[in-house]
């Protein structure tokens, strides 16, 4: 039994029977969810010591019906409420219960959870090596086979088809794929050839109309990255793990597909950062976001920040999921963390996010993010080269769509003579560049 409060939880209100697609297996539910709100709980005082369990509960219901909150009964009926005195504003949500032999500890290796600052996080140890004991599940589970996917996005620009191309390598190498689909929404801006390209690297591919973000200003980065939300119009997938393009994959990531939506790695404060995600695609859930598109604030102007407003409940993964790419201040402490984290057979990093210009975008001698004194603290030439190392293991029919154009060229000599007339202490700027892409351009 439970009050629902619009306040305390996600913004998207969404029926399990909206969010799936029709089932044979018989599960019953029903849910009637409504945008009502409860301004606070009862208080303690409105108790008074020495009541009996049963009287408590009738005062805490007595406190409720000059109010308008709707009172959720989790398998109690109507009749039963009447017995203590509920006849009013009564939401039933019944469902199927737990078989007796399924135990907690089966769903969640780590049972502890914290509070930070309003929004509840699972223990960051949970499920990170995909231990969960889930044996017991897949066997109460139903028959129907379950659809999932891997996805990412691209619209607006074909920057990140290089990045699309090293994500469905790196996911297939590290075993990531098995059944599942990888799926990649695009738009119109992605060429013919670039699309045959993208197929051959084993994207699934589905074309998509952008969704403007109302508040970006017009040529802005974030003018269409409100298309995200089409990824929760993937009904016929169960499930799907959404990764960024310039995301480079180094283990498995099969384990999300066993944890809820949005389950996501740490960014800052009670935030999330979206370029991991759990999704659980839903037509419900994707018409709520569009609906709210006006009213809500992004605190970022992009979607991160709109999604962390529409889930306030999340759940939280390990940095090592998604580790996003810094400067560091020590190189020799830098080299010696990162030789840990490679030199080893089972490397300590799921994901590595890059952050700032991405390796393709730069000459493949060093990071490039050097020479922009904004973007300098995304710097590190470890992490470049661990991208380029993987680069050379794809189809070297794949390779020209990690070329570089000529107006980026000019982009990148232009920033190495700026560096150089800053005299940046690293001397970046000073290296010789061997990259064959320099005097190979492509359109």
């Amino acid at each position: 039994m439970g009050l629902f409060n619009s306040n305390g939880v996600s913004v998207t209100w969404c029926t399990l029977s909206e969010h799936c697609s029709a089932r044979k297996d018989g599960m019953k539910l029903k849910l009637e969810y409504e945008n009502s709100q409860v301004e606070e709980r009862v208080p303690n005082n409105m108790i008074r010591e020495g009541t009996t369990e049963k009287e408590k509960k009738l005062s805490f219901f007595e406190s409720l019906r000059a109010g308008h909150e709707r009172i959720g009964l989790v398998n109690i009926g109507k009749n039963e409420s009447v017995e203590i005195g509920i006849d009013k504003n009564v939401t039933v949500v019944e469902f199927e219960r737990v078989p007796d032999n399924l135990k907690w500890t089966d769903l969640f290796r780590a049972l502890s959870t914290r509070r930070m600052g309003g929004a509840c996080a699972r223990d960051p140890d949970a499920a990170i090596n995909g231990e969960s004991n889930v044996s017991s599940i897949a066997s109460l589970a139903s028959p129907r086979q379950r659809r999932e996917a891997y996805a990412t996005i691209i619209h607006s620009s074909d920057d990140y088809v290089c990045g699309a191309v090293m994500l469905a390598h790196c996911l297939r190498n590290t075993g990531s794929t098995g059944n599942r689909d990888l799926v990649l929404l695009h738009d119109d801006s992605i060429s013919r050839p670039k699309l045959q390209a993208l197929a051959a690297a084993g994207w699934t591919l589905r074309r998509i109309e952008r969704i403007h973000n109302p508040r970006a200003k017009r040529g802005a980065y974030n003018e269409y990255n409100f298309s995200k939300f089409r990824l929760w119009q993937l009904t016929e997938y169960d499930k799907i793990v959404f990764v960024d393009t310039d995301i480079l994959i180094l283990r498995s990531l099969d384990h999300l597909f066993r944890l809820p939506q949005i389950s996501a790695v740490h960014d800052s404060g009670v935030l999330f950062n979206s370029g991991v995600m759990v999704i659980e695609p839903s037509n419900c859930t994707f018409n709520a976001l569009v609906a709210h598109r006006d009213d809500i604030i992004s605190y970022n102007g992009g979607d991160q920040g709109f999604l962390n407003e529409m889930f306030a409940w999340w759940h939280r993964l390990p940095k090592r999921l998604n580790h996003f790419k810094m400067a560091w201040k020590n190189a020799t402490e830098e080299r010696e963390w990162m030789g840990r984290l490679f030199a080893a057979e089972t490397p300590e990093l799921h994901g590595i996010h890059y952050f700032g210009v991405k390796p393709w975008r730069c000459y493949r001698d060093y990071d490039c993010n050097w020479d922009v004194e904004r973007l300098r603290m995304y710097a590190s030439d470890e992490f470049h080269r661990a991208w380029w190392r993987r680069y050379d293991e794809i189809d070297e029919g794949l390779r020209w769509l990690c070329g570089l154009t000529a107006e980026r060229i000019d982009t990148l000599e232009a920033e190495r003579r700026t560096a150089a007339t800053m005299r940046f202490s690293d001397e970046h700027w000073k290296i010789n560049i061997t990259d064959k892409r320099r005097f190979v351009t492509v359109e």
